[in-house]
């Protein structure tokens, strides 16, 4: 009889727990969050440095009324993408929250929305921490 004691004849507790197809499914589930984490990641750095660039070039100084927009866009928008590297839950909800904040301050503030789809691709890489978070299947944090 075999020593199932030595590094041979251990198996993973996965491999022992679950079905053949339900570790197929775990780790095409992994692939498929890692796909939307860097695909999140590499899209903040771009919106991160898009956002960085106007700031840079804009010399007037906000109004009162624009300051609380700001808050919401970039700032807010930006504090999501960058937390959403570590916490992808976080981020994410952090960002669409204030793409939502500053719609609705535009609203209120102009009884209208933004035109054209820029504020929205800026703050895409919230959707993909969320989907990252969704597709990883396990309500605890990975590690690393």
């Amino acid at each position: 009889m075999a020593d199932s004691s030595g590094p041979v004849g251990r198996r993973h507790w996965h491999a022992t727990c679950s079905t053949p197809g339900q570790t197929e499914k775990g780790a095409a589930m992994t692939r498929t969050s890692g796909t939307f984490r860097w695909i999140g990641r590499l899209w903040s750095l771009a919106s991160l440095a898009f956002l960085i660039s106007f700031a840079i070039g804009n010399k007037e100084v906000p109004t009162a009324a624009e300051s609380v927009g700001l808050a919401f866009f970039p700032l807010g928008v930006a504090a999501g993408l960058v937390a959403g590297w570590r916490r992808e839950d976080v981020g994410g909800a952090v960002t669409l929250l204030s793409l939502a904040g500053f719609y609705a301050w535009c609203f209120i503030s102009n009884g209208r929305l933004p035109n054209g789809p820029w504020f929205l691709l800026v703050a895409a890489p919230g959707f993909m921490f969320l989907l990252a978070r969704a597709f990883e299947g396990s309500p605890t944090r990975r590690a690393g």
